[in-house]
């Protein structure tokens, strides 16, 4: 198997098996994830990302049996998350959330099958919140802020992106309620308690 990465504009990556290219692309970096032997099979993983701030990794996977056979898939999208664990002559992903519902994939025996399971409400994870608190928070009780209401607010795209896709995907994320937490820090000028913080917006209801 050969694997070229170029740019995303003049030279373009490609993965190529003997005289069969197996995929050409344009208009995004390709990287290399793993390489790994499982079940008599060799199972490229890679990502590919357009490039910019905070734009998400897409994944997928290209395999050559034992006699030469070509497969190929693109892994499901889900957010915050993406682990494999290679057993059992199968390859496990668990992929994150996407629309309220857990991501996961297996590989084995020359296929790709997919589950999606409705995300339990637990709470947001401790990353995201801390996220929330520490990064998003700051720009909320910034004193250069002149107007308080959310959408007027200005929040960095790096930092506005990430809360989009929480919304979009995670069921745990109460989207109003740290909309209402950033408007009074607005007007504040001033954070709560990561404590105060944890409850209003990240603890479950």
């Amino acid at each position: 198997m050969k694997i070229f990465e170029g740019d995303t504009d003049k030279i373009k990556s490609y993965i190529q098996y003997n005289d069969n290219l197996i995929e050409e692309f344009s208009g995004v970096y390709l990287g290399i994830t793993a390489i790994i032997f499982v079940g008599g099979d060799t199972v490229l993983i890679y990502s590919t990302n357009a490039g910019g701030s905070g734009t998400s990794d897409a994944y997928g996977l290209v395999s050559i049996n034992s006699n030469g056979n070509i497969y190929q898939a693109e892994l499901p999208y889900g957010t915050g998350r993406f682990e494999y664990v290679v057993a059992n002559n199968r390859i496990a992903f668990e992929l994150g959330v996407d629309a309220g519902k857990e991501v996961r994939a297996i590989y084995a025996n020359g296929r790709l099958d997919v589950t999606r399971t409705a995300a339990p409400k637990t709470g947001l994870k401790a990353e995201d919140c801390n996220f929330l608190y520490n990064d998003v928070l700051a720009q909320c009780s910034d004193a250069r802020q002149t107007t308080c209401a959310y959408d007027d607010i200005g929040i960095a795209m790096a930092y506005q992106r990430p809360i989009n896709m929480m919304a979009a995907d995670d069921p745990n994320f109460r989207e109003a309620d740290f909309r209402a937490a950033c408007e009074k820090s607005c007007k504040s000028k001033s954070k709560p308690s990561l404590a105060a913080f944890r409850k209003a917006v990240c603890l479950p209801k």
